[in-house]
């Protein structure tokens, strides 16, 4: 079946009317009728287009027609109100016209001018080519889908791809992060201890034998004068012992742990140490969607005030997000965290809490979730129509239908804009205006559309029987 981008020919609504229920009487009407067929022996398609003003004539849809060579299989007539003040769905009005046009060609002969294009087709509008001129689907039925060059989906700024970008910290950095193989001991012969001891935690140093039980075990930076003693922690009474637990400072760098007589007032053995961060590695999905919750895991807890966060991947190692996006880790394995409402490279980072410093991080890319949208392919014009959707995001989105090639921030109006709610589908009313359009989901906070669905908002059409050739000027 064609329909005729051009001026259709017309035949009184009457005569179509009976020629639905008595298909041979067709060819008498035609006859009859003032207009001429197309001045080709060829097959023809009719189709029943609704102009106001309608009657209370009713129709009886045909589920199935074959037109000449044409098979019209599965197709029903759309009976319904088109446009504006129409109703009564299944009327035909006395200005109704049969549209008559070449099955397999061009535009037919009229003698009736009629309109100029079909709305929505010019250049530059909703529907239109770029000459003007509908392209024709594979059944001969133009529709919004075969206009090319029209947008389907928004173009989105893409920065850089998660692949190319570096964390904040490498764990293979040696002067930062403890080695991953066994930690070696480092001795002068007197005092033994950790070659590398991490940042804020304990570890165990040993000595052959005590001098006075008034002696000290400490640690201090490399250089540090003799006299001077670590503080807290880090300055440990030997007692009666041969081994004591030292913390070690919360800096980064080269320290010495030193063996300090209390009777000599000197440091009686020394070793160096490095002072490093542990490496903590995280879990979570490479690719989060934006404004809803994930998982983030660790492999190890130092500290219950630690903390898990998100942040855009350049942001400064001090930073921390906001709200749900940072969340304290406490007696965790693992945490929720919200993810940022903008799109783009992020950062989940292990924030040491009393070190103030991030101990493991991993990139994630932030993206729309793609909300998959059941529509019908075309709408009557004026009427409702349902749409469902996969998923639904949260109750405050909504779901509407606009121009195609609208702005994505448009929506539309009254009934044309709804809320999903806690609902799987709702009803929206087709615009009174034929041509393409757009049905979308439509992120209420994020403000972005995540779903979208090419629809055809057509006049009804109603599929009467004729011959499959009619004599030319008859």
């Amino acid at each position: 079946m064609t329909i005729r981008p051009n001026a259709p020919k017309r035949f009184p609504a009457m005569k179509i009317a009976s020629a639905l229920s008595l298909a041979p009487l067709l060819v008498p009407l035609l006859a009859d009728s003032p207009v001429q067929a197309a001045a080709r022996p060829e097959s023809h398609a009719l189709v029943f287009t609704a102009e106001p003003p309608p009657s209370q004539m009713s129709v009886t849809p045909l589920p199935e027609i074959t037109i000449g060579d044409a098979a019209l299989a599965q197709r029903k007539a759309l009976v319904s109100g088109s446009t504006g003040a129409r109703s009564g769905a299944g009327s035909i009005g006395t200005r109704d016209a049969v549209v008559v046009a070449a099955a397999d060609s061009g535009p037919a002969m009229t003698s009736d001018p009629g309109p100029a294009s079909p709305q929505g087709a010019g250049e530059g509008q909703p529907g239109g080519g770029a000459s003007g001129e509908p392209q024709v689907a594979d059944d001969g039925i133009p529709t919004a889908r075969s206009f090319p060059g029209l947008p389907t989906m928004p173009v989105i700024p893409t920065g850089p791809a998660r692949d190319d970008l570096f964390p904040l910290v490498d764990p293979q950095d040696s002067s930062r992060f403890m080695p991953d193989d066994d930690i070696e001991t480092v001795s002068d012969g007197y005092l033994e201890a950790p070659r590398q001891v991490e940042a804020g935690r304990e570890f165990t140093a040993r000595w052959d034998d005590r001098l006075s039980r008034h002696d000290r075990v400490t640690i201090v930076p490399e250089g540090t004068p003799d006299e001077i003693l670590g503080d807290g922690q880090q300055n440990i009474r030997v007692g009666n012992n041969s081994r004591r637990v030292v913390r070690a400072p919360d800096a980064l760098g080269t320290y010495e742990l030193r063996y300090f007589s209390d009777d000599e007032q000197r440091v009686h053995a020394r070793v160096t140490v490095e002072v490093r961060d542990p490496y903590i590695a995280i879990s979570v999905d490479d690719e989060l969607h934006a404004g809803r919750d994930f998982t983030a895991s660790w492999d190890r807890r130092l500290s219950r005030h630690d903390r898990i966060t998100i942040v855009p991947h350049d942001a400064p190692e001090d930073a921390l997000g906001e709200g749900s996006r940072n969340v304290r880790i406490g007696n965790n394995e693992r945490r929720v965290l919200l993810a940022p409402d903008e799109l783009g490279i992020y950062e989940v980072r292990y924030w040491r809490n009393r070190q103030e410093r991030v101990v493991g991080s991993a990139l994630v890319n932030v993206v729309d979730p793609e909300i998959e949208l059941d529509a019908p392919d075309t709408a009557i014009a004026g009427t409702d129509f349902t749409v469902g959707w996969g998923q639904r995001l949260s109750r405050h989105d909504r779901v509407t239908i606009v121009p195609l090639g609208a702005p994505d921030d448009v929506l539309g109006e009254g009934q044309q804009n709804t809320r999903v709610g806690n609902n799987e589908r709702r009803t929206l009313r087709a615009p009174d205006t034929l041509g393409a359009y757009e049905v979308r989901y439509w992120r209420n906070e994020q403000e972005r559309v995540v779903g979208r669905e090419i629809i055809d908002v057509i006049d009804p059409e109603i599929l009467v029987m004729a011959p499959p050739q009619v004599e030319a000027g008859r």
